[in-house]
């Protein structure tokens, strides 16, 4: 995180400038917004899945000092033609291989800024809604909500539903979303034994890592559940066999899907 805060500094970004994070789904979404949020600055968080013309409006609403995002996603075209560095102010590839770009690569290993904290009731993060019924909307987070209000009451010790020490916990989880905040604090704070970040939920792959290191907390979507039901009926099951707890998050799962697991 001190090294990326730097990257970012040396980009131009910040305090109180607005930088987004337009990426992949992976946990480094959060370690960029950590990074941002360490020197002062407002990450914007935008998830991968949005397109293109979903995510224009939401940069021509922030005005962002610098949006971080993958060749992937900054070589795509809206239906305009128009790329989404045309929206910040300077843009940083996260793999490099973008021209007109700052290559993260190119950043890294240099001064550590000091620490810049947000007030209490200023604004330290963005994420968006959905976009079900249109374009997302933007979402705002002050300390004091997040940290203060939002992850407190999960960083307590309350038996049986927070992490035990000897817990190995896996997350499914959209990284940009600010459950992945209030969940990371809660790690960080009673610190279980191992912790399994998932970005896929193919059973192929989930299987293998699952029946190596025997998850005792799963926290996923309900599409996540239903994508593992057939991993949970293979071998009796044998990949969720250390299972003490299934955590649901955001949407409402259907009783079939439940009843699997």
């Amino acid at each position: 995180v001190r090294n990326t805060a730097g990257a970012l500094h040396a980009a131009g970004v910040r305090p109180g400038d607005r930088f987004a994070v337009y990426k992949e789904n992976h946990f480094d979404c959060l370690l960029l917004a950590a990074a941002g949020i360490r020197i002062g600055a407002v990450p914007v968080m935008l998830s991968g899945l949005l397109s293109p013309d979903a995510v224009r409006p939401l940069l021509q609403r922030v005005e962002p000092k610098l949006l971080a995002s993958t060749q992937r996603l900054l070589e795509a075209k809206g239906n305009d033609g128009s790329l989404l560095s045309s929206f910040s102010e300077r843009t940083l590839c996260l793999d490099g291989g973008v021209s007109n770009t700052i290559a993260l690569a190119d950043l890294l290993g240099g001064a550590d800024p000091a620490p810049a904290p947000r007030g209490d009731d200023e604004l330290m993060m963005l994420t968006h809604t959905s976009g079900t019924t249109g374009i997302p909307k933007l979402i705002m987070y002050t300390p004091a909500q997040l940290q203060g209000q939002m992850a407190r009451l999960e960083c307590r010790h309350l038996p049986p539903i927070t992490f035990r020490r000897k817990d190995t916990v896996a997350m499914f989880l959209p990284y940009v979303h600010a459950r992945a905040f209030t969940w990371i604090y809660s790690v960080l704070t009673l610190s279980p034994a191992k912790t399994l970040l998932m970005s896929q939920n193919d059973p192929e792959v989930v299987g293998p890592l699952f029946r190596q290191h025997h998850p005792t907390v799963i926290e996923a979507l309900p599409i996540d559940f239903l994508e593992m039901a057939k991993l949970a009926q293979e071998n009796q099951g044998d990949a969720f066999s250390s299972v003490r707890m299934f955590v649901g998050n955001f949407d409402a799962m259907r009783w079939p899907t439940i009843r699997t697991f």
